[in-house]
């Protein structure tokens, strides 16, 4: 089934919640031209394959129950790519899921190794230091 731009790109903002900057330029296309195609205008999209990766990888996301918060779209993890950009890259969204996946499984278990090692440690006593700032 065939979903037109404005239906992904709905997709994309849900489920990536990325800024309207961020949309424009994963899609090729001015940041007003991008809010007309939001809301229903006619407007070429200059890279409609990313377009779809970007909805395919949302929907993954969503799925997967992983949170995207604004680090997540910053953070570099694809060939020193962020998110978007490994999507305007042409990245495949299976090896991105995979990848990330894996390291949200790492650093979550490696949390919890932290939380465990620590969890019966007395609190530090205050010092007469203790609320000055570094």
């Amino acid at each position: 089934m065939s979903h037109t731009h404005m239906e992904l790109l709905k997709r994309v903002k849900q489920g990536l919640n990325p800024s309207m900057a961020q949309l424009a330029s994963l899609i090729g296309l001015s940041t007003s031209d991008t809010y007309a195609l939001l809301q229903g205008q006619p407007v070429q999209v200059a890279n409609p394959a990313a377009l779809e990766r970007a909805a395919s990888l949302a929907e993954r996301l969503l799925a997967e129950h992983i949170a995207v918060t604004p680090f997540l779209l910053k953070r570099k993890m694809f060939q020193g790519q962020t998110l978007l950009q490994a999507v305007i890259a042409e990245q495949s969204v299976d090896k991105m899921m995979s990848l990330l996946t894996t390291i949200l499984a790492t650093e979550a278990a490696q949390r919890d190794r932290i939380e465990k090692h620590f969890a019966n440690r007395p609190p530090s006593p205050p010092t007469a230091d203790f609320d000055l700032p570094y």
